[in-house]
């Protein structure tokens, strides 16, 4: 199932790592009833992307799209919440919205909360995401959702603070996705935005969804 049915990371499109999450846990501090209220509204959604969004339904499901991607092992660096990145990890609760430009744009947002029943396994899953990412970035991928074959080029894995993100732009192109990831308590927040000329909103979005993250 995805979350959305366009090419663009709707969904919803050697570095050594610097990422610091939290001292270990052994409870879960975020339950599943939580998470919706860590989610941004429509309004803050469109500040930060400076365009009006239309938000979507949450949803609790996990998205497949491996079958929309030349490089099936990047799906989950493409887009978030993506069983390619997900399965076999334990998570217990998820939500997931994507915001759209309204009218019809080429702006989109996928905001994405992961609970885990502890930060060990939420951290397993950010380390092994950040692997990933490492081995998807500068790599060149198509993607063939609901429309014409579109070709994209991964940027490479960088690190604001604790948040990993990394870029993939489309060749030919003006749209340009960023992908951004961070960890607090049992939560993995996952993000992408999409705009031309995107620069650092996906970084915004997870540090404003972290910050809602109770304790």
């Amino acid at each position: 199932k995805s979350h959305s049915g366009s090419g663009s990371a709707d969904r919803h499109t050697a570095v050594t790592s610097t990422a610091a999450p939290p001292p270990p846990t052994t409870t879960a501090a975020v339950a599943a009833a939580a998470l919706p209220n860590l989610l941004l509204s429509a309004d803050e959604l469109s500040a930060v992307m400076a365009t009006p969004l239309h938000a979507g339904p949450i949803t609790d499901s996990i998205a497949e799209d491996r079958d929309w991607i030349s490089e099936k092992d990047c799906a989950g660096a493409f887009w978030p919440a993506e069983i390619a990145a997900y399965e076999h990890s334990n998570w217990t609760a998820l939500r997931a919205q994507q915001l759209t430009q309204e009218p019809a744009g080429a702006v989109t947002v996928v905001q994405a909360v992961v609970a885990f029943p502890s930060l060990s396994r939420a951290r397993d899953l950010f380390v092994k995401q950040e692997g990933q990412w490492l081995a998807c970035s500068s790599r060149e991928f198509t993607v063939s959702k609901a429309g014409p074959t579109q070709s994209w080029t991964f940027g490479g894995l960088n690190h604001h603070g604790d948040v990993d993100t990394m870029s993939a732009t489309q060749v030919g192109g003006d749209i340009s996705c960023a992908r951004a990831m961070t960890l607090r308590d049992n939560v993995v927040i996952d993000v992408s935005a999409c705009r031309p000329g995107i620069t650092a909103q996906a970084v915004d979005i997870a540090n404003r969804i972290a910050a809602r993250v109770p304790g």
